[in-house]
């Protein structure tokens, strides 16, 4: 509706505003924007605008014509970047399988941790010159451990993870700060154990302990 009960009547300008809710966003810094109160041209339906990260602003656009001003739309917009990368991932043995473990990250896209992320992305990998190799595996945000299926014994794995909002994702965690895990079982038993009298002398008898090599050293084999 420009004025005459549709769209056909030119317009004159729009009026944008921007409000900060508060003076200062929760790390303390300043919320005030260059852009507070603009006047754009008829045909411009869009403004760039640098936000403060974790301020939350109200947006109103009216429009103009020859009459005057209608009336603001408005909209409120929490000022949202990405999370920054999680932090503290290893790999810990646990039988045949890896229970990774990771720290949720500090920043969650307002600046501080109280965001809500979508989720996190978790490559395993038993290639470690490259990324993905298994795939990816989504977990919760409440989620800050994954313990994977029985991997291959004898083989190196590495690990990286990163996390989602909903506007995007983080980079990737470091994976040179990764903890790798051999896979190892622990040894069987020997086959054979006998001692055998050798000697005797002054009531001690020497006999010649001896045992085998397991069939099983750790890689399932010997």
């Amino acid at each position: 509706e420009t004025g005459l009960g549709d769209a056909t009547r030119a317009l004159s300008a729009y009026n944008f505003l921007v409000t900060p809710a508060a003076t200062n966003n929760a790390q303390g810094t300043a919320c005030a924007v260059t852009i507070a109160d603009v006047t754009e041209a008829p045909l411009t339906l869009q403004k760039s605008v640098d936000f403060v990260k974790g301020c939350t602003y109200a947006l109103k656009v009216r429009a103009q014509n020859t009459v005057g001003y209608g009336d603001y739309a408005q909209e409120s917009y929490v000022a949202l970047g990405v999370p920054g990368a999680p932090t503290g991932l290893t790999l810990a043995l646990s039988g045949e399988t890896l229970v990774v473990s990771w720290t949720r990250p500090a920043d969650t896209g307002t600046g501080d941790s109280t965001y809500v992320l979508t989720n996190y992305e978790l490559e395993v990998t038993d290639n470690q010159a490259s990324f993905p190799d298994t795939g990816l595996i989504t977990k919760d945000d409440a989620d800050v451990t994954h313990t994977t299926g029985a991997k291959t014994l004898g083989v190196t794995y590495n690990a990286r993870i990163r996390a989602s909002n909903s506007v995007g994702p983080s980079p990737w965690s470091n994976v040179h700060g990764v903890v790798s895990q051999l896979m190892l079982k622990f040894p069987s038993a020997s086959l054979t154990f006998t001692a055998a009298f050798t000697s005797q002398a002054d009531g001690l008898i020497t006999s010649l302990v001896s045992w085998s090599k397991p069939t099983e050293t750790g890689l399932g084999d010997a």
